[in-house]
C-alpha cells in the first residue's frame, strides 16, 4: 500500500495480469509473454519498421468491476517517444472509462506530467460510489512493460461484465486505424465503434508499416473473430503494391475463415490524388468484386472517399492526413452502421 498525494489516502496496487482483471487487445500475449500485438514467431520475418511498431499497445484494454472511489496507475514503459503531432495523453496516457449502469463514459486520462519511462499518476477526484465497470485503454504508441492499478485498500474487485460481442472485431490498417491523431486513446475510430457496440477489440493499426504482409494475414487467420476490418490502403507505397497485395491478403484470411464477415475500406482521400487514390480505390473495389463473383456473402466494401467533403478536410484532420477527434467521429458514423448490419442490428 502506498499513500497518494491527496490527503494521505491509502491505496493498494494490483497486478493487471492477475485475476479478476482482464486484458484484451493482445491475442498472442501468452505466447509472447509481452504486450506485443503480433506473434513473436513471425517477428524476424517482418520488415524492420513493422517490428518496431508491433509492440505499440494501441487497442489494449484493461477491464474490471470495483466500488473503488480512487484510482491510480503505476506504469513502466519500454520507451517513451514524443511526437509534435500527438498529445502525451495519446502517446503515453491511459483513458479511463466507467460504466455506472448507463453505458461507458469518459472519466479521466492518466498520463505522465513530463516524459518519463516510468510514472505514477492518479485521477484527482473521487469516483462515483457503488460498483462500476472500468474500461481502461492503453496508450496508442509507447510500449507498456508493466501496469499496476491502485485502488482503495478495501475496495471490492470483480471480473468485468462480459462484452455483448466477446469475439473481437479486428481492425488492420495504417496509423489512421491505429488512432493517430486523436487527442487520447479512447477516441480512435476502432475504440469508438467497439465501445458503442460493447464489442471486444483488437487494433492491428501499424503506423507506416501495414503493407499487406502475408505473415500478418496468416496470423489474423488463426484468431477467432466476430468481424475483420481491412483498412491498409494508405500504407501501401504505390497502387501497384496495393494491386499485388490487397486481394491476396483478403484471400489468405478468407481461405482460413470462410464465414468471417470481412469489411474492406479504401482511404478517405479520394479527392486528394497525390498517391493515386482514385486508382487505389478501384483496386480495392476489384477485391470486393472478385469476392462477390466467387460467392462470398460475408464481404462488404466501404468507399472511404465518401467520408469527408473536400472543404471539410482541413478542419477534420490535424495535419491534412490524419483525422482529428472530429474526423474519427465522422469515420465512426460512416463505418458503424455497416458493422451493425453485419451483426444483425
Amino acid at each position: 500500500m502506498f499513500p497518494n498525494r491527496f490527503g494521505g489516502y491509502y491505496v493498494r496496487y494490483h497486478n493487471i495480469e492477475e485475476e479478476p482483471f482482464e486484458i484484451s487487445g493482445f491475442p498472442f500475449k501468452i505466447e509472447n509473454n509481452s504486450f506485443n500485438r503480433l506473434p513473436g514467431r513471425i517477428m524476424p520475418l517482418l520488415p524492420d519498421h513493422l517490428q518496431w511498431v508491433a509492440p505499440q499497445p494501441s487497442g489494449g484494454i484493461i477491464r474490471f468491476q470495483s466500488n473503488a472511489r480512487k484510482l491510480s496507475l503505476n506504469v513502466a514503459l519500454l520507451r517513451n517517444e514524443t511526437s509534435r503531432n500527438c498529445t502525451q495523453a495519446l502517446l503515453s496516457g491511459f483513458d479511463v472509462y466507467i460504466d455506472c449502469g448507463g453505458g461507458y463514459e469518459f472519466s479521466f486520462n492518466i498520463c505522465p506530467e513530463n516524459n518519463p519511462v516510468a510514472y505514477v499518476a492518479e485521477i484527482p477526484w473521487d469516483l462515483p460510489a457503488g460498483m462500476k465497470d472500468f474500461m481502461i485503454y492503453m496508450p496508442l504508441q509507447n510500449p507498456v512493460q508493466t501496469v499496476k492499478i491502485g485502488l482503495d485498500r478495501d475496495a471490492l474487485i470483480e471480473k468485468p461484465k462480459p462484452f455483448a460481442f466477446p469475439k473481437p472485431i479486428l481492425f488492420y490498417g495504417s496509423s489512421i486505424t491505429c488512432g493517430f491523431c486523436a487527442s487520447r486513446p479512447g477516441l480512435s475510430y476502432p475504440a469508438r465503434i467497439t465501445r458503442q457496440l460493447n464489442a471486444n477489440l483488437i487494433n492491428f493499426g501499424f503506423g507506416g508499416a501495414a503493407k499487406g504482409e502475408l505473415e500478418v494475414a496468416n496470423a489474423i487467420s488463426t484468431l477467432d473473430l466476430s468481424c475483420f476490418v481491412m483498412d491498409y490502403d494508405f500504407n501501401a507505397p504505390s497502387a501497384n503494391h496495393l494491386r499485388d497485395t490487397h486481394c491476396a491478403f483478403y484471400e489468405a484470411v478468407r481461405g482460413a475463415k470462410p464465414d468471417l464477415p470481412i469489411i474492406i475500406i479504401s482511404a478517405p482521400f479520394l479527392y486528394k490524388d497525390v498517391k493515386g487514390f482514385s486508382e487505389r480505390r478501384e483496386i480495392i473495389a476489384q477485391t470486393y468484386e472478385t469476392g462477390i463473383r466467387r460467392g462470398d456473402q460475408n464481404l462488404y466494401f466501404i468507399d472511404g472517399g465518401t467520408f469527408f467533403k473536400e472543404e471539410e478536410w482541413a478542419d477534420f484532420t490535424l495535419d491534412l492526413v490524419h483525422p482529428n477527434d472530429m474526423g474519427f467521429a465522422r469515420m465512426t458514423q460512416m463505418i458503424l452502421p455497416v458493422i451493425q448490419h453485419v451483426f444483425g442490428g
